[in-house]
């Protein structure tokens, strides 16, 4: 007689064999790899940097054993940010033979309950009545035999609509293109801070070359690329002085380079990062930010706001205007920012992956329940 478990907590693991085919489009010099948690942390600190999907593509970065936090792995999300993760967390898509579902949200199947972590084998099958695709997940069935005194594994399988199968999965198979991986250093590369009873003198500097006037640093952007309160003039630059000056708030802000890769340190994208706060907080802050595009790009600035924040039903996150706390939480955030038009690529690499992820970085309180 065998009876089946209810609840069965199960974590199933996979031996996985390396084949060829899966590395085809993959340079040698990029160790890829696959996630089953969510949580991405700052490098050598228990604090959370981000929320991915597991599923995700990652690239792995080589660094000294005693250069990571308690062993950890250091990865390149496709949005250009750098974290660690749990090593045992990571699944080398080198090993990887077969397509394979991440799962994404808690699921019942059968009898037992799976929740995000799970991986399960796959198979892609033609309708013969629709042609379109569908997916056949094979899951574990445990039981326990009462003849033979031990636990044994079956197989059953659950067959969903390619719509049904994307909200509940993510899609692991053989890559037609290899992904990029941008790279957004720990530093900003300079920063300037005014308000309430500071001012600040910004000065924007316009070399004066053969091809044209040439604009450099925080000048590139149009909140500093006003009408000046004085101007001095040489024969080889233009420098445009203005006070900065804002008696209801404090304003940081920094400005950041986004490099081709970790590797290959050619800038891609130039944007700056404006941080606000009223001046009687009374010793507790709470900030609001704008990103603002180079103003050459047409690009209107994304404003993260409590205003916004709460029109979209998020959290407060203390100080930060969004607090994130599960993966759910995520994808609202990431729904969210759909309100902001932007070029989805640039020069070939997928600005909702960057915007997103340094968006979370910067403007978002990250924590786990």
């Amino acid at each position: 007689m065998m009876t089946k478990f209810n609840q069965y907590p199960f974590m199933f693991c996979l031996a996985l064999i390396s084949q060829d085919a899966f590395a085809n489009n993959v340079e040698p010099d990029d160790q890829l790899v696959v996630n089953r948690s969510h949580i991405l942390y700052v490098p050598k600190t228990p604090h959370i940097r981000a929320f991915i999907e597991p599923g995700s593509i990652l690239k792995k970065v080589e660094v000294d054993y005693f250069d990571r936090y308690k062993g950890r792995s250091r990865v390149i999300t496709q949005g250009g940010i750098m974290g660690e993760m749990k090593s045992r967390d990571l699944t080398l898509y080198d090993d990887i033979s077969k397509p394979l579902a991440y799962l994404r949200r808690p699921l019942k199947l059968g009898e037992l309950s799976f929740s995000p972590r799970d991986v399960f084998k796959l198979e892609i099958v033609e309708n013969p009545r629709t042609y379109e695709d569908e997916y056949k997940i094979i899951y574990p069935s445990p039981y326990y035999s009462f003849r033979d005194n031990a636990y044994y594994v079956a197989h059953d399988n659950q067959v969903y609509s390619e719509k049904i199968f994307n909200y509940h999965f993510n899609l692991i198979q053989n890559l037609e293109q290899k992904p990029r991986f941008p790279f957004w250093p720990e530093r900003s590369t300079e920063s300037i801070q005014w308000g309430c009873e500071d001012s600040e003198e910004n000065k924007t500097r316009i070399h004066l070359g053969a091809e044209g006037k040439i604009s450099t640093g925080f000048s590139l952007f149009k909140i500093f690329n006003t009408e000046a309160s004085a101007t001095a003039n040489t024969d080889k630059e233009s420098i445009r002085t203005k006070l900065l000056k804002d008696e209801s708030f404090y304003h940081k802000v920094s400005r950041w380079v986004l490099y081709a890769s970790y590797d290959n340190r050619t800038p891609i994208l130039e944007i700056a990062l404006e941080k606000t706060w009223p001046c009687n907080n009374n010793g507790s802050h709470e900030y609001n930010y704008t990103l603002h595009f180079q103003e050459e790009m047409d690009i209107n600035p994304i404003v993260i706001n409590r205003v916004w924040s709460h029109k979209k039903g998020m959290s407060d996150g203390g100080a930060s205007p969004v607090g994130l706390h599960t993966l759910e939480d995520y994808r609202k955030f990431e729904e969210a920012l759909k309100d902001f038009k932007f070029h989805h690529y640039i020069q070939g690499y997928d600005m909702s992956y960057i915007l997103k992820h340094f968006l979370m970085r910067f403007t978002v309180n990250l924590s786990t329940p």
